[in-house]
């Protein structure tokens, strides 16, 4: 989904006659399964083009919330949503 900066005058632009603003970055929420249980992990990426490794672009899912304003996996109950909101996995092993 995208990420708006708060501040209009930082947007990396405004397009159109309506006035449509471009987001500065995007972010990405995956949810998997491993033998150990349930892991998630979140990207937020910048509006343009991407160098480096993906795993540069991992962030707490609840940095995610703050800056967007919603709140992801708000149905699980608070203790298992705190420890897949902000926890990084050690292990990137879907990144391989």
């Amino acid at each position: 989904g995208p990420v708006f900066q708060k501040d209009k005058a930082r947007l990396p632009g405004i397009i159109g006659k309506n006035s449509v603003w471009v987001p500065a970055g995007f972010y990405k929420i995956v949810i998997y399964e491993t033998k150990e249980g349930t892991k998630a992990i979140g990207f937020e990426m910048p509006h343009k083009t991407l160098t480096g490794e993906l795993k540069q672009y991992i962030i707490k899912i609840r940095d995610i919330e703050a800056e967007t304003g919603l709140n992801f996996m708000s149905n699980l109950p608070a203790g298992e949503q705190d420890k897949l909101e902000t926890v990084v996995p050690v292990g990137t092993e879907f990144l391989n």
